[in-house]
């Protein structure tokens, strides 16, 4: 009788060191709630030091980006943008607003176009947390055919219209265009050569 008891004894410790298995649709009963301590549900959730570090980051390194339009006030933009972000992105997130193609769009800073690939982070000055942009909308490529009618077109009316030519007087403002266009072409280098004869040519026409 004895060792019945022992053994029975053992059984029922071993049983109780062993992890209590529920079904998969088991449900907790509402009256074992008032079993739980009160400062595991009072306990406030915290961020993990990795996801606290990211968010601070995250907010250094956002810019204000502020876009107009070269001349006039057609344009007049404010969004929000990262060091780690490039041109096209920035490109791409006034897309809709502007209703043109990618293609069309050229950003200027301090009158140098400045390319898809390169990051704000390569614009920025220290410290610097505001940056502006001019948008230049480009015309839409035509097509060969398109092109040559527009060239014949345009020799005719030069021809026709040569005295009004000579007569046209252009101001600053139409100057600060054609090198704000020439730019988006050109090296700045080149861009002031040609810039340069253009001008030139305009001047020793008008003395003529």
């Amino acid at each position: 009788m004895e060792a019945e008891k022992s053994f029975a004894k053992s059984f029922l410790n071993s049983l109780s060191q062993k992890p209590i298995r529920y079904r998969d649709d088991y449900s907790l009963g509402l009256s074992s709630l008032s079993q739980i301590p009160p400062e595991m549900y009072q306990q406030r959730f915290q961020l993990p030091e990795r996801c606290r570090e990211r968010s601070c980051v995250d907010r250094k390194d956002e810019i204000y980006v502020h876009l107009k339009s070269l001349r006039g006030s057609k344009i007049d933009i404010n969004i929000m943008s990262y060091k780690d972000e490039t041109i096209l992105n920035i490109k791409e997130k006034i897309l809709k607003t502007l209703e043109v193609d990618l293609s069309q769009i050229k950003l200027l800073n301090k009158g140098k176009v400045q390319s898809d690939m390169k990051h704000i982070s390569e614009i920025l000055e220290p410290e610097q947390k505001q940056l502006m942009f001019h948008v230049m909308i480009m015309e839409k490529k035509q097509s060969e055919e398109n092109n040559e009618f527009s060239l014949k077109t345009c020799d005719e009316s030069i021809i026709n219209k040569n005295s009004e030519i000579l007569n046209l007087q252009l101001d600053s403002l139409f100057w600060q265009d054609l090198r704000s266009f020439l730019l988006t072409k050109l090296d700045i280098n080149v861009c002031d050569k040609v810039y340069n004869i253009f001008k030139d040519a305009y001047t020793s026409k008008m003395n003529l």
